[in-house]
């Protein structure tokens, strides 16, 4: 693995003083990679 840069480690933060450190959160339906990884996800409220 290569290190983050600083420009990478300033997308993240840890504004509830997380003792794991940084982090940051990303929509769940942001999408990444192939369009053919298409997954439908189903919460427990029953909403996919």
């Amino acid at each position: 693995m290569l290190p983050r840069t600083e420009e990478a480690n300033a997308r993240y933060e840890n504004p509830d003083n997380d003792p794991l450190g940084l982090w940051t959160s990303v929509a769940l339906q942001a999408k990444s990679g192939s369009e053919n990884n298409i997954y439908e996800y189903t919460f427990p409220n029953g909403v996919t």
